[in-house]
């Protein structure tokens, strides 16, 4: 994963963050409760939000739904610094099928569910 965000365009781009989504939600499924160095967690926060930052808006171009997806990423972050790696992927799974939803172009019945903000 060497490309640089303003180097991608549109769909090429929420495929990279589709990607990135993927790896570090099974990184974080593989791992024992206990957690993701601190170091290595940072890193991964700043790069995937990086990306997302530079989405293209074009593509993502849904407020509300961009929002719901920055939240989950967001959950599985808070999780993740806690130790709580299962959940945190469950988060990441959540935002990957919102960015699903996106690219396909046609939300589903399941990506309404999928909306509702993690509890706090």
């Amino acid at each position: 994963m060497t490309a640089t965000p303003g180097k991608m365009q549109g769909r090429q781009q929420a495929g990279f963050l589709l990607e990135m989504l993927l790896a570090l939600r099974m990184e974080l499924w593989g791992r024992n409760e206990g957690g993701c160095p601190r170091s290595t967690l940072a890193n991964r926060q700043r790069a995937l939000m990086t990306l997302w930052q530079a989405r293209c808006p074009r593509v993502f171009c849904d407020a509300a739904l961009d929002r719901d997806i920055e939240t989950w990423i967001g959950s599985a972050f808070t999780h993740a610094q806690a130790g709580r790696c299962a959940n945190a992927a469950l988060d990441l799974k959540r935002a990957y099928l919102l960015v699903c939803c996106v690219i396909a172009g046609k939300p589903s019945p399941a990506a309404a569910a999928m909306r509702e903000p993690p509890a706090r």
